[in-house]
């Protein structure tokens, strides 16, 4: 587990760090780190880390990793771990840095037990400008095709996440919005069948370079 972690994050990275060799062309750079607060079933967690960190270059490609972290007893999502690395293209940029892109990713997420689920993902995201220093942004992703565990046959995924960022100074980015991340397998007619929501609102803050 410890291994397969290990290249996913070192995937990611290097995926950033590719980005970074190439200062001279980067768009936005983009590092945040923040609390979750989410509701699982019928239970309400503590608070939670969330972390990412994205380049775009060239006004064009993008690049994204973003750990969450969930560590609390509960039902369903607790201890869990996700893992999401992302590669984007813009489809259209609009006046100021509004734009929409489409990519493929990678999903790797760590459920109590030790067990985990892996697979490629699509991704959607994008952001509107209401203000010179205010925007709106969002992303949605789908892992149609998420590898099996121990009752739980061909699980997918489904992430949507939308919110407002303020920029209090240039390079400053403050944060809030609501995600919603559910895990669902298939076969409706046997014992099989699982689906989970791990859903709740973030805030944070971050620096763009």
């Amino acid at each position: 587990m410890g291994i397969r972690f290990a290249k996913t994050i070192g995937f990611g990275c290097a995926l950033l760090a590719g980005t970074s060799a190439q200062a001279f062309s980067i768009l936005d750079s983009h590092a945040s780190d923040g609390q979750w607060w989410n509701e699982t079933g019928s239970q309400v967690g503590s608070d939670k880390l969330y972390q990412y960190g994205e380049q775009w270059w060239d006004q064009k490609w993008g690049a994204r990793g973003a750990l969450y972290h969930r560590d609390t007893t509960g039902l369903d999502f607790e201890n869990n771990k996700h893992l999401a690395v992302d590669v984007k293209r813009r489809l259209f940029s609009m006046s100021g840095n509004s734009y929409l892109a489409v990519g493929l990713g990678w999903d790797d997420i760590e459920l109590p037990g030790d067990t985990y689920t892996t697979g490629m993902r699509f991704v959607a995201e994008g952001r509107y400008d209401v203000f010179k220093r205010a925007y709106f942004f969002g992303q949605a992703a789908y892992t149609p095709w998420l590898s099996e565990v121990e009752d739980m046959a061909g699980p997918n995924g489904r992430e949507l996440e939308v919110g407002l960022a303020v920029n209090p100074f240039p390079s400053m980015s403050l944060k809030a919005g609501y995600r919603n991340y559910w895990l669902d397998s298939g076969n409706t007619d046997d014992d099989s069948l699982y689906n989970s929501g791990n859903n709740g609102v973030f805030i944070g803050g971050g620096l763009s370079w």
